[in-house]
């Protein structure tokens, strides 16, 4: 969905800004969605 799309680029620019502080957080959330998705 688009809206995932956005979410995961809004995500990813913090990731880019903080990485040390969005490190473990985007790695889990990652993983999540990953989670989500094969099912």
């Amino acid at each position: 969905p688009t809206d995932m799309a956005e979410a995961t680029a809004r995500v990813l620019t913090f990731w880019k800004q903080d990485k040390d502080q969005f490190d473990l957080p985007v790695a889990h959330v990652l993983s999540q969605l990953r989670s989500d998705k094969s099912r």
